[in-house]
């Protein structure tokens, strides 16, 4: 075999294992980075961070809309289900809920939620039993988006006030 061969064999037999080790891991490190990055701002497992409003400054989330208010919730369900709480705003409203790999494999915006607001419970397979209606999460942690149309600054009051309604929360019944 000729030396150009060789190289590029071996160039093939590192990238491939290489490029699929990338695919793979990816999501998840994307993952570990945004639940660290909670734990770093002193939010724990299975309650809401509300973000405060975006500026031209605000960059925890890449390319932020100023329109939307955005709360977030890393879930654990490894002590039991989680429920999710959300008022039914009078503007477009969403929650959306990602698994430890960033598959998203939950939504539910304001035009499917009852009159009197969203009551999710998240579960894994094991823990859905006996809940009906529980959605079932692929991974026992991930993440739950809770995004807001903001539709004009003095919005922010009323925001702040459907804010105390919102819920991610361990069910202990």
């Amino acid at each position: 075999m000729n030396k150009v061969l060789r190289w590029l064999v071996g160039a093939i037999v590192i990238a491939i294992p290489a490029h699929l080790a990338t695919v793979w891991a990816a999501p998840y490190a994307i993952m570990w980075q945004a639940g660290n990055g909670m734990r770093k701002a002193g939010i724990g497992d299975n309650r809401v961070l509300h973000a405060p409003p975006v500026t031209a400054a605000s960059r925890s989330v890449v390319r932020p809309s100023p329109d939307l208010a955005y709360s977030i919730c890393r879930y654990n369900l490894a002590d039991g289900p989680v429920r999710l709480k959300a008022p039914k705003p009078d503007v477009y409203f969403s929650i959306s809920a990602y698994a430890n790999n960033t598959d998203n494999f939950f939504v539910l915006n304001d035009r499917e939620m009852k009159a009197d607001g969203a009551e999710v419970v998240l579960a894994t397979a094991s823990q859905a039993k006996g809940l009906p209606d529980a959605v079932l999460a692929p991974s026992a942690t991930g993440v739950v988006l809770f995004r807001r149309v903001v539709p004009t600054g003095p919005a922010w009051s009323v925001i702040r006030g459907e804010r105390v309604g919102m819920a991610c929360e361990p069910i202990t019944e």
